[in-house]
């Protein structure tokens, strides 16, 4: 098992518009006990995760 959040294969992938199935790997998932939240957004300068009635900023990866 790989510590990778996403695979660079996928990452191109999303990247070039060409994954099949992008939100099996964006959105949502549950890794190693955790939940974590991917998404691709090239042209926004941060992105924020609303849980409740709070948000969190995302980290760069």
């Amino acid at each position: 098992m790989t510590d990778l959040l996403i695979e660079p294969g996928a990452a191109a992938a999303i990247a070039e518009g060409r994954h099949g199935d992008p939100f099996s790997v964006l959105g949502l998932h549950k890794r190693g006990g955790k939940w974590v939240v991917l998404a691709f957004d090239p042209g926004a300068e941060s992105l924020t995760v609303l849980t409740g009635k709070t948000g969190k900023p995302m980290a760069a990866v």
